[in-house]
């Protein structure tokens, strides 16, 4: 019997989660991703999502980022 730490099972735990949203995506029409477009939350899912499938970490992360500084400046303005 194989042994895996707590480390190796949250990850298969996050592939698995990664996949299926994957395949979510791959279900969305052309529009859905339009109107997801169209807001900074909607483009944060968005990162999300396309990270889990071309795996560019740092681009989708600074995207996320931007996103979430601009949701924070229409706040405090």
């Amino acid at each position: 019997m194989k042994v895996r730490s707590n480390n190796s099972l949250s990850v298969l735990v996050l592939k698995a989660i990664g996949l299926l949203t994957a395949s979510m995506v791959k279900r969305w029409s052309p529009e859905t991703t339009l109107q997801l477009a169209g807001s900074s939350a909607g483009r944060v899912a968005l990162h999300v999502v396309c990270l889990w499938k071309d795996h560019r970490f740092l681009w989708h992360w600074q995207g996320i980022q931007r996103e979430f500084s601009a949701i924070l400046m229409v706040q405090f303005q």
